[in-house]
């Protein structure tokens, strides 16, 4: 529901929904450290949770760029997808009850489109 001045509520059509994926639904930052790890230890490196926590916030690029300089020999958007891939696989093959159903995601849109604002 949305406000506006001449109507109090006027019932509109959710057309998208955008989440914060990081602790708001399912904490993947343990997943992307570890991806971390064990992309710069396949190249013969070491990534101490320090490290790893100096690139949580970062850019995708930027955080590449300082896996490069561990010692990944790939080039940034590899490294990206990689990263994406392993983190993605690990946070939803350890989810309880796997991936979140569609008729969850539709009733928590309906709630969402309905509630007033």
């Amino acid at each position: 529901m949305l406000a506006s001045a001449t109507q109090p509520f006027v019932k509109a059509e959710l057309k998208a929904a955008l989440w914060d994926m990081d602790g708001t639904l399912v904490d993947t930052e343990p997943y992307w450290i570890a991806a971390e790890r064990t992309l710069v230890e396949s190249y013969g490196g070491a990534w101490s949770h320090e490290q790893a926590m100096q690139l949580v916030g970062q850019s995708l690029m930027h955080s590449a760029g300082i896996l490069q300089k561990a010692g990944v020999n790939l080039e940034k958007r590899e490294i990206v997808d990689s990263l994406s891939a392993r983190s993605s696989t690990a946070s939803a093959s350890r989810c309880r009850g796997g991936p979140v159903p569609r008729s969850c995601w539709t009733s928590c849109i309906n709630r969402a489109s309905a509630a007033p604002s």
